[in-house]
């Protein structure tokens, strides 16, 4: 088994094109599709020299592949691991967990030890280098990918579960900084006349942006080219700039509040003008008061007590003369009478309110 055409791709995506050579911390040089064995100062090759070069450095990696690795494995296993192994360097692989994985047919174990290897020394400092991850992700998909059709794993079925073996490998997120914008950049200026333009109120977190976003022109220079170690060492630098001046930062927030203070001064002042006293004395009277509570109590209470009444004398047939009056009836009067009394008092309070 040998790499493939799309394993070859790969590996050229990630270690980039140098038609002259390069030299490297130790002293070395690289030329082409990572190549350093025979590139020397002043030396200038074109890609299909490159791709050759390329092809030569792999032939150890394959064999290496093929004698250690016991385990059946398919075509898009094999170009992942020539990728990952050309990375790393033959010997690390050897020492590696993952060997053990696949030898033990645990393929998925074996892809997943392959993503701890994202780290770099850069500038004598050891970090998570975001073009390792990427190419990390690459190869492990490609590792994963199945030769012919791909297994389904329908969400409603095969519900997701985290994967606490893992949480040791993950950055805390309690240790990493608040990332806000730097005073005095461009994008600083364009925050602050996007809060002065919509008027509103925003956070210091809602001025916060991607690092990519605050490269100038001879940033993106940097950054499109193939020089990797000045390119780690552009981020690394920028990280470490990107802290904001307390100062402007307190300065910013004294302004803002200053504007806000004043946009209430203004509003509260505008409606002093616009009021109409009328309308404020409805406005003040649309919740009933107490004494309204009162009266509309003494009213309902009355009407009850005026009602019942009514309706016993009627089944006494005092209005029809079919009964004498006896001490109950009388009593049933004297309630009616105190029920019409307590509705006349009642409306007369609620006319002079």
């Amino acid at each position: 088994m040998k790499i493939s055409r799309n394993g070859l791709y790969l590996i050229e995506s990630f270690e980039g094109f140098r038609a002259k050579a390069v030299s490297l911390p130790d002293g070395r040089y690289t030329i082409g599709f990572g190549h350093a064995a025979t590139a020397r100062e002043g030396m200038i090759i074109n890609r299909e020299q490159a791709e050759q070069l390329l092809l030569w450095d792999l032939i150890p990696v394959e064999e290496a592949v093929r004698s250690l690795v016991h385990a059946p494995i398919n075509q898009n296993q094999f170009d992942a691991l020539v990728s990952f192994i050309f990375n790393i360097g033959i010997e690390k692989f050897k020492e590696s967990d993952i060997l053990k994985y696949l030898n033990q047919g645990q393929m998925v174990n074996a892809a997943l030890a392959m993503n701890l290897w994202r780290r770099s020394i850069i500038n004598g400092r050891e970090i998570l280098v975001d073009a390792l991850i990427r190419r990390r992700a690459h190869e492990i998909a490609i590792f994963l990918e199945p030769v012919g059709t791909r297994p389904a794993a329908p969400s409603p079925v095969v519900i997701p579960l985290v994967d606490n073996t893992l949480v040791s490998h993950i950055p805390n997120a309690e240790n990493v900084k608040e990332i806000k914008p730097i005073p005095q950049s461009a994008a600083f200026e364009i925050a602050e006349n996007e809060t002065v333009k919509e008027g509103k109120e925003k956070n210091a977190s809602d001025l916060v942006e991607d690092d990519d976003q605050f490269t100038t022109d001879s940033d993106n220079e940097l950054l499109n080219s193939h020089d990797t170690e000045n390119h780690l060492k552009f981020i690394d630098d920028t990280n470490q700039d990107a802290q904001p001046n307390a100062a402007n930062v307190v300065k910013i927030t004294d302004d803002k509040d200053e504007a806000i203070t004043n946009d209430v001064i203004a509003k509260v002042s505008n409606e002093s003008v616009t009021s109409d006293p009328v309308e404020d004395t409805k406005k003040t009277n649309s919740k009933p008061s107490s004494n309204d509570i009162a009266n509309y109590f003494m009213i309902g209470s009355g009407a009850i007590a005026l009602i019942a009444s009514v309706s016993e004398l009627i089944r006494f047939g005092v209005f029809t003369g079919g009964t004498e009056l006896t001490p109950n009836i009388a009593f049933i009067e004297m309630i009616a009478a105190v029920g019409l009394i307590a509705i006349i008092i009642g409306l007369l309070s609620k006319l002079k309110s």
